[in-house]
């Protein structure tokens, strides 16, 4: 009789504890705002008034507030750059502007951000340059491409790396291992496993 009597008053305090317990994690759970669970950090820094993000739906972009102001629906997108920003859903590329709207669809396995007018683009085999217009303006005949800086792009032919203009010339021959950016008329090769500084000058 005495042990049975312990039981009842024990298991009453025992339910007690557990449910402060239980009151004071949450019940196990974790509260978070609409936002919180929609957005994670920016995947990226802020460009032009938006920065990348990433949900369990997609890219997408918000504004310097956090609110998302494009919604996260895409399958791969790049910072906006000039304006512009390259994104691919379903297999396939373009580029939306500010408000979210599609103003350039492009027939390419990829393409890249728009710099100094122009975006490099690839039909997965060889690379090329297309203007904001969509237009081909320098030929996919590249196997590799840099970025446009300067004026000149760092591209490659097999394993040799030389600089070309926005026309498609030719500036600086294709002899190097490697090729940086020109960057205030200056890039950094590799020749016969040396680095070395170089100064680049488009034509005019």
């Amino acid at each position: 009789m005495h042990c049975k009597s312990y039981s009842k008053k024990i298991i009453p305090l025992l339910s007690l504890v557990l449910a402060v317990l239980l009151i004071a994690s949450g019940c196990g759970e974790t509260t978070q705002t609409p936002e919180q669970n929609e957005v994670d950090h920016p995947v990226e820094s802020y460009s032009e008034g938006m920065a990348m993000v990433v949900t369990d739906d997609g890219y997408g972009f918000v504004d310097e507030s956090g609110e998302v102001v494009i919604a996260t629906e895409y399958d791969y997108a790049e910072s906006f750059s000039e304006g512009l920003a390259v994104v691919e859903k379903d297999g396939k590329y373009g580029y939306i502007n500010p408000q979210g709207e599609l103003v350039l669809e492009v027939p390419y396995a990829f393409s890249g951000s728009f710099s100094e007018g122009l975006a490099m683009v690839d039909t997965g085999e060889k690379a090329g340059f297309i203007n904001t217009q969509g237009e081909l303006v320098i030929d996919t005949k590249y196997d590799f491409v840099k970025d446009f800086s300067d004026g000149v792009a760092a591209v490659a032919i097999g394993d040799k790396w030389g600089y070309i203009d926005k026309e498609g010339n030719t500036v600086v021959e294709f002899q190097y291992e490697d090729a940086s950016d020109c960057v205030d008329g200056m890039a950094t090769v590799v020749l016969d496993g040396k680095e070395q500084t170089i100064q680049i000058k488009a034509n005019e």
